[in-house]
């Protein structure tokens, strides 16, 4: 009777074997995609709900609690999922499908899987077999495979989960998955190839953008606020808050709720992908010098939104002028003070000299900051031990320098910046 049985299973698939056919069904291609880098195996998870009762819903929950699969088929499919899912009493009469499973995996493994046990490892296609995954693509091709079966998407509004439920020509649904968020964009990707003709597994085809909201916050602060964009029809451009999107995110997939359509997400550029969070970030007053002299261009170039007034502040690198004003001249030392202009702005050589020595890298204008670590700046370095605190409450922008740092401090000043020096009577 067996062997009976087992020719007419030969004689269903041809001239494949049952392997050959399952491995090139719909089933296990998607228990390839979804099981990929996934530790959801049948011993991690739990069964909660018993079969065959009407008034209760077969729930598959994973270690962390979180449910992955409602089983609602009540025919007796429901304990044969039950069976290949979790191993039984050992001491049953009739061989438990479970454990059967195991011991196929244990009689056909190749010798180098064989080595591999002894050695406490597992392969791959080990690893791929104890999947939850793999085990529900096996039971679906044993009880559904050539029959009439669809698979309807979904999203909760709530949650945000994707979920694919099974349904047997029109009766009641068999079971509902929820879709791992990474792997969404691989099913859909897998069922449009299946099933052509079906609508509700496109993508919308045009991307979204990921842009910054960059305004004022208060004096010296910025504010950051990651959105979405999408161009639609007629190029109008809808922008949607990042944070709430995040929750109909799966990978690079976002289901924009008001329009009704999932699509895609741009690679991010350099400055997306550094504040791409999900809430706003508050940028304080040393850290906005440093983002605009990094981003400034990204900002200026992309379809960010920018107040005028950010756009407007400027990270200084050269001065454009220097005045000195020498106010004590002796034989061998003077007193001066040297500004550096930039625009119409300027500062004094003593606040340069005061910010290298504090490690302060930029000094604020009215229009921007001016970057004390800057190439015109290096040459002043050999001046930094003569920033004297205690003389700054008389003499604030005066220095005392010998006749050698005199000829050092105009030597850095030889470059193409126009320098003016204003003269004045020598006072003693």
């Amino acid at each position: 009777m067996l062997t009976a049985f087992y020719k007419g299973f030969l004689k269903q698939f041809g001239d494949l074997t049952p392997e050959e056919v399952f491995r090139s069904s719909l089933w296990y291609r998607l228990a390839t995609l979804l099981a990929d880098d996934s530790r959801e195996t049948t011993g991690s998870m739990h069964l909660h709900g018993s079969g065959l009762d009407p008034n209760k819903i077969l729930r598959v929950v994973n270690a962390d609690g979180n449910e992955r699969l409602q089983y609602f088929s009540q025919s007796s499919d429901l304990l044969r999922f039950i069976e290949r899912m979790k191993p039984g009493n050992g001491e049953a009469p009739v061989p438990h499908r479970s454990k059967l499973l195991d011991e196929l995996t244990a009689l056909t493994l190749t010798v180098e899987e064989q080595y591999m046990a002894r050695m406490g490892f597992k392969s791959r296609r080990q690893v791929f077999e104890e999947s939850f995954f793999y085990r529900l693509a096996y039971h679906c091709f044993r009880e559904f495979n050539g029959r009439k079966v669809t698979f309807h998407p979904a999203i909760e509004e709530s949650t945000g989960e994707f979920t694919v439920t099974l349904q047997q020509g029109g009766e009641s649904p068999i079971w509902r998955l929820v879709v791992p968020r990474q792997k969404v964009k691989g099913l859909l990707l897998t069922f449009r190839e299946a099933f052509p003709d079906q609508r509700e597994w496109d993508i919308h085809p045009i991307p979204l953008k990921s842009v910054l909201k960059i305004s004022a916050k208060g004096a010296s602060s910025l504010q950051i606020e990651p959105l979405v964009q999408l161009v639609t029809e007629g190029e109008k451009t809808k922008t949607f808050a990042r944070e709430d999107l995040e929750r109909f995110r799966y990978g690079d997939l976002f289901y924009v709720k008001d329009l009704g359509l999932l699509a895609q997400m741009e690679p991010p550029g350099r400055i997306e992908a550094k504040f791409s969070k999900l809430t706003k970030s508050v940028l304080k007053k040393a850290e906005v010098p440093l983002f605009l002299q990094e981003f400034m261009q990204d900002l200026q170039e992309g379809s960010h939104i920018v107040d005028a007034t950010v756009k407007n502040l400027k990270i200084y690198s050269r001065f454009d002028r220097v005045e000195i004003t020498p106010a004590v001249l002796k034989r061998d030392w003077c007193w001066l003070s040297a500004r550096y202009g930039f625009g119409t702005s300027s500062i004094s050589l003593v606040q340069v000299l005061q910010a290298k020595r504090e490690g302060r890298r930029f000094v604020s204008l009215t229009d921007g900051w001016v970057d004390c670590e800057a190439e015109d700046f290096d040459s002043l370095n050999p001046l930094l031990n003569h920033v004297d605190p205690e003389l700054k409450r008389d003499l604030p922008e005066q220095l005392k320098l010998s006749r050698m740092q005199l000829l050092r401090l105009k030597a850095s000043m030889s470059r193409p910046a126009a320098s003016a020096i204003a003269s004045s009577r020598s006072r003693s």
